[in-house]
């Protein structure tokens, strides 16, 4: 009967192995991880574009029957992506879970969250690096601001805004900008 009370609490108490628990506490909470975490991110991103798979990548973009002619395996590289997207996706989720320490399915594939996600992305800029990192930003201020002022019109903005950007600005923010400093360079070359 002792050897039972000194086995039944350490069974019925769910142990966390020390590495698990270290990144949990100290790497998922922690502003700077997270910070390290989007610029990690961002730097495979652009190291991707620059390579001989991201030149494969845009050939397939741009053409797949092209690149197929070229000798790309546009199957391969699809493929290749979509497991890379999944896994980002995959730690990413892992992470909030982690963070929140409850994850609800209504919260995550609600239309809020969904129209959010495809907002952040459209509103920087489609196939660019730093483009859904400057719609993130965007949006989350636009939120922001939208839900303190207009609590219930907030959606319908959000689909007017989706509409305008696809309809005048479909390059997003990043090719605003690029227009703009192309501009200004020409202005200042003729000065």
């Amino acid at each position: 009967s002792t050897r039972a009370t000194m086995v039944a609490p350490m069974a019925s108490t769910p142990r966390t192995p020390y590495l698990l628990s270290t990144i949990s506490s100290s790497c998922v909470h922690s502003p700077t991880s997270d910070a390290r975490t989007r610029f990690a991110t961002s730097a495979a991103s652009w190291l991707i574009r620059r390579s001989g798979l991201g030149l494969q990548l845009l050939a397939i973009k741009a053409d797949v029957d092209a690149a197929a002619d070229l000798g790309v395996s546009a199957t391969f590289y699809q493929d290749l992506m979509i497991a890379l997207s999944g896994a980002v996706v995959g730690v990413t989720g892992g992470m909030w879970a982690s963070y929140f320490s409850f994850i609800e399915p209504n919260d995550m594939f609600g239309f809020d969250r969904s129209i959010g996600f495809v907002l952040m992305a459209v509103i920087g800029a489609v196939g660019t690096v730093l483009g859904p990192l400057l719609g993130a930003v965007v949006f989350v201020l636009l939120r922001q601001y939208l839900l303190a002022s207009y609590p219930q019109l907030y959606l319908g903005v959000y689909g007017l805004l989706l509409i305008f950007i696809i309809l005048f600005e479909p390059l997003g923010l990043t090719g605003l900008l690029r227009r703009l400093w192309r501009r200004l360079s020409a202005l200042r070359g003729k000065a």
